[in-house]
């Protein structure tokens, strides 16, 4: 009696999916995700049957499917995580959380102090220089540098924010 492609997959199913998911298992660390991947393996094996069966090691043919659907899915999933919770982006163009919130705080200083700590710590002038464009004493900027940056300490460690995230220690 002969076999068809149907019961030749059937047999190649049964005698290799529980170690498709074995191996899911292991790349992945996850249960139901290793079950998701080893059926997908299995549906595209189905799918490309004829030319899987041809294949001289159908076994490997759907290892090597196996291990680029739990590639493919890792690039998406790391993606997704850094769309959802972006590491801190380089690129001056596009601020990130924590200097939103530094930005507000400096916002909210007087105009001498907050103009003496954006021409010192983020233009780069230094103290002397600072003085001079403002036409204030040395000892008066170093003053508002001072108080300027305890007050934004001060803001960004009182625990939450308005913004709803909670200050790094």
């Amino acid at each position: 009696m002969s076999t068809g492609p149907k019961e030749e997959f059937e047999r190649f199913f049964k005698d290799n999916c529980g170690q498709l998911v074995g191996i899911a298992y292991l790349w992945c660390g996850d249960r139901q995700e290793a079950l998701d991947l080893a059926q997908e393996t299995l549906t595209r094996t189905w799918e490309h049957w004829e030319a899987v069966s041809a294949h001289p090691n159908p076994e490997a043919w759907a290892r090597r499917v196996l291990h680029n659907l739990c590639h493919s899915r890792w690039r998406r999933r790391k993606l997704e995580r850094s769309m959802a919770f972006p590491e801190r982006i380089v690129n001056p163009g596009l601020p990130d959380v924590a200097e939103l919130d530094v930005a507000r705080f400096v916002a909210q200083l007087a105009p001498n102090p907050r103009r003496a700590l954006v021409l010192h710590d983020v233009v780069g002038l230094s103290v002397a220089e600072v003085a001079d464009e403002m036409v204030a004493r040395e000892g008066t900027v170093r003053s508002w540098l001072s108080r300027s940056r305890e007050t934004i300490r001060r803001q960004m460690s009182a625990g939450e924010h308005e913004s709803g995230y909670p200050a790094d220690d």
